[in-house]
């Protein structure tokens, strides 16, 4: 439906008010007939009260009812409006009532929106080291229990191994720590990407008792370097 404006009521969008609870009193009582028509048998009582019911909503809807559209209004000014009598402006479903002080602050909430909806599209990307600093801490507690879960063997390649990842843990899970709960530190990142390193290279250079160990410090290894260059400070 087509809205428009309107700054003051037509005069066939009149509400009299008298009018209204007139026929809707007249509908009740003939709502009240029906049912008692019906309840007592008597035709001519219901047919009574489907009369009043008609001729209330007839006078009501002529009166302006459909105009009456203010959810707002207190009881208090119905009833000064039913006992001064006369009309009272109404709308029609599809008025619009202009107000200055309404269009002015949807302005300024549409500038608003507006503005902080190009902030957030703009935004930078969140900062990479609190997450990088949380899996570098899950795989400091990884290289530790290694050990146990790829169950080394208790040969001399295979606890040298344990002891190397072992010490190496402690030295991750410390760089780690410090990351997250200190802050970003460059000698932090570095000595990080250091840990890793060592990892690569007793991954590639240390004898092992299985293949497996080995490919397991490669990839642990690998996978600590790339989290401390996320922690890295920019």
């Amino acid at each position: 439906m087509t809205t428009h404006d309107v700054t003051e009521s037509h005069e066939d969008h009149r509400i009299h008010s008298r009018f209204v609870w007139a026929g809707v009193a007249g509908a009740l009582v003939g709502m009240v007939l029906i049912g008692l028509g019906m309840v007592l048998g008597l035709a001519w009582l219901a047919w009574l009260g489907v009369a009043l019911l008609l001729a209330g909503a007839l006078v009501a809807w002529r009166s302006g009812i459909l105009y009456d559209v203010h959810s707002s209004g207190s009881l208090a000014h119905e009833k000064a409006a039913l006992a001064a009598g006369g009309t009272v402006p109404g709308h029609a479903p599809g008025d619009l009532e202009h107000d200055e002080a309404a269009s002015r602050h949807a302005e300024v909430v549409s500038e608003e929106s507006r503005v902080a909806l190009a902030r957030s599209t703009g935004a930078p990307m969140p900062p990479l080291a609190p997450a990088a600093s949380l899996v570098l801490l899950v795989l400091g507690v990884w290289t530790y229990v290694d050990q146990f879960v790829l169950h080394y063997t208790m040969t001399i390649r295979g606890q040298n191994t344990a002891l190397r990842d072992t010490g190496l843990a402690a030295a991750i899970i410390l760089t780690a720590l410090f990351l997250r709960h200190v802050g970003p530190s460059r000698i932090a990142s570095s000595l990080a990407l250091a840990w890793g390193g060592l990892l690569v290279l007793a991954g590639v250079v240390a004898p092992h008792a299985s293949s497996q160990s080995a490919v397991n410090e490669i990839v642990t290894g690998c996978l600590v370097a790339l989290c401390a260059v996320g922690t890295w400070r920019r």
